[in-house]
């Protein structure tokens, strides 16, 4: 359960284009594939899924500063 709200959380973030800035077009696309990967059950698709985002914070977290 905790999965699938943390892929709802990032679903919505790249269909609304932010999460912690304005987010680029390949950030979206992540964002949304990560929340499609979190929403499906499996440790594999949740590893990929949390891995996505983790990368996309990182890239906004570089952006902003």
């Amino acid at each position: 359960m905790v999965s699938a709200v943390i892929g709802i959380a990032a679903l919505a973030g790249g269909v609304q284009n932010w999460l912690l800035i304005q987010a680029n077009r390949a950030e979206r696309l992540m964002l949304i594939a990560a929340g499609l990967l979190l929403v499906y059950p499996g440790v594999v698709t949740d590893s990929a899924g949390l891995v996505l985002i983790v990368a996309v914070v990182l890239m906004q977290n570089l952006r902003s500063r």
